[in-house]
């Protein structure tokens, strides 16, 4: 748990150092539209993106499996043991 919590604080520090250095305009374009944004924001939307992504495939919501039903009592001459 400790050393989640370093690795998480870690990548935290890091990005708000790169989102420091990188305060320019940047285009992006996405099939047939081109979008300029400051490399902030772009970052900040890809960081998160990301962090949901890894969320959802890191932690898949599993359903519980039923539980198999407990061994039913010997009914009286249904055993093999009596011929």
């Amino acid at each position: 748990m400790r050393t989640r919590f370093v690795l998480i604080l870690v990548s935290a520090v890091l990005f708000v150092v790169v989102l420091a250095q990188n305060t320019e305009n940047a285009s992006v374009t996405l099939l047939f539209w081109t979008v300029t944004m400051s490399r902030i924001a772009l970052f900040a939307i890809i960081f998160g993106l990301g962090g949901i992504t890894g969320i959802l495939l890191g932690r898949p919501w599993r359903t519980k499996a039923a539980k198999p039903a407990p061994p039913s009592a010997p009914v009286e001459g249904s055993s093999n043991d009596e011929q």
